[in-house]
């Protein structure tokens, strides 16, 4: 991708300190372009969950005088938050309870980012719906794995009842709890909302 010509580029995701570009080129190749401060901790995330989870493989980082560029590939699938898989619910639940079974499976020991305590699995960090890509077969990728690390299972937990709720609605979140296996009663599904607020 990197020695290909450019055919488009166009701006994927925008904030006020971030922005993201989708590429596209001469060949059809796909790739992303992230322009933001201290990416190196996603860089990083990215090349030690490569093997372990479907993950972007990144072609190039370029550190800069406070932004940072940090170019990956392309992967399949549309996010979950689209509305190819909102209009089945209850299909994206489950998809998203096996998602996150899947990073909360990784070792721990393993893993060199954040503190490990008694209890801690790997977790994404940022659990919501537009960081899990899916096609009509299953998942397909994981991305914005920034805040990837060793950390309660709760955190990716709140992330994902809170995105629900956004993106669907209330009433979620106790279906993708017991699809996880978490106690899913009205007050532990409030209480990860909240906490994720």
């Amino acid at each position: 991708m990197i020695s290909e010509p450019l055919r488009s580029s166009e701006v994927a995701y925008a904030d006020e300190d971030r922005t993201t570009l989708r590429l596209v080129s001469r060949l059809g190749t796909i790739a992303y372009l992230k322009v933001a401060p201290d990416m190196g901790g996603e860089r990083d995330r990215l090349a030690w969950a490569a093997g372990k989870l479907p993950v972007a493989e990144v072609l190039g980082f370029h550190p800069g005088d406070g932004v940072d560029w940090l170019l990956m590939s392309g992967l399949s699938g549309e996010p979950l938050s689209n509305p190819e898989h909102t209009a089945q619910p209850e299909r994206l639940v489950n998809r998203l309870a096996d998602a996150l079974h899947r990073v909360h499976a990784l070792d721990p020991h393993g893993c060199p980012f954040g503190d490990l305590s008694h209890g801690d699995v790997v977790i994404h960090g940022d659990a919501c719906l537009p960081n899990f890509l899916a096609t009509d077969d299953g998942l397909a990728g994981y991305i914005d794995l920034g805040g990837l690390r060793r950390a309660s299972v709760e955190i990716d937990l709140a992330a994902a009842v809170w995105s629900l709720q956004y993106n669907l609605g209330p009433g979620w979140g106790a279906p993708f709890l017991a699809a996880y296996g978490w106690p899913n009663d009205e007050e532990t599904v409030e209480a990860l909302r909240q906490s994720y607020e």
